[in-house]
C-alpha cells in the first residue's frame, strides 16, 4: 500500500501515528489492574501498586478544523492538525483509491443502480445483516440466493420463517434471518 505524502509529518508517517494513538488510549477503568499472581514468598498482605504520575499520561488539543468556532478536540498525536486543503486532499486521494481497487460486491451494484429508493435500503439492509460477524466472501452467495429468491421487501415478508431459515442455513446466527423476517 502506498502511504501518500500527506501523511509524512516530521519522518512519522500515518500508520505509525495512529498506532501510537491507539497504544495510549486510557484504559477501560471497569479493568482488573493487577492480573498477575503474587509471590508465593513473603506476607501476602503487600502489593506493590504503583500510581500512576500525572505526567505519564500526555494529551495534545488539536483544533478539529481551522474554523475558530469549532471546539477542540483532545487527542494524544499532534499529527492530526490537517489543513481544510489538507482534508480536501485526503479525501481524493482515498476515493480515487477505493474507485480503483474497490471489491465488486452484489449489493453495492444495487445501491448504485438509479431506482427505487426503498429497494436500495432493503439490499443493504440485508447485506449489512448478514456480514455481522460473518465473511464477505461467505455471505455473497448467500446473498445472491436470498435476493433472487425475495427481491423485495414484501416478497420476504411473505415468506413462511422456515423458508427464510432455510435459505439462511449454514450462514449461522439464525436470531438474523428471523430478525429480518420480522422487519419485513
Amino acid at each position: 500500500m502506498i502511504i501518500p505524502n500527506l501523511f509524512r509529518r516530521q519522518s512519522v508517517s500515518f500508520l505509525c501515528c495512529l498506532a501510537a494513538c491507539c497504544l495510549s488510549m486510557t484504559p477501560n477503568p471497569k479493568r482488573r489492574r493487577n492480573t498477575r499472581h503474587r509471590k508465593e514468598t513473603g506476607d501476602r498482605n503487600k502489593t506493590s501498586k504503583r500510581k500512576r504520575d500525572s505526567s505519564e499520561q500526555k494529551s495534545v488539543t488539536v483544533r478539529s478544523t481551522n474554523d475558530p468556532g469549532t471546539p477542540d478536540i483532545p487527542t494524544s498525536c499532534p499529527f492530526h492538525n490537517f489543513s481544510v486543503l489538507e482534508v480536501a486532499e485526503l479525501r481524493g486521494s482515498l476515493l480515487g483509491w477505493y474507485d480503483q481497487h474497490q471489491r465488486q460486491l452484489p449489493w453495492r451494484d444495487i445501491a448504485k443502480a438509479d431506482g427505487d429508493p426503498n429497494q436500495k435500503a432493503y439490499a443493504v439492509w440485508v447485506s449489512e445483516i448478514m456480514l455481522q460477524q460473518t465473511r464477505v466472501t461467505t455471505v455473497i452467495e448467500y446473498y445472491k440466493r436470498w435476493m433472487k429468491k425475495w427481491p423485495t421487501v414484501e416478497d420476504l415478508a411473505r415468506a413462511s420463517i422456515e423458508e427464510v431459515l432455510q435459505v439462511w442455513a449454514g450462514l449461522g446466527y439464525y436470531q438474523r434471518a428471523r430478525r429480518l423476517h420480522e422487519g419485513a
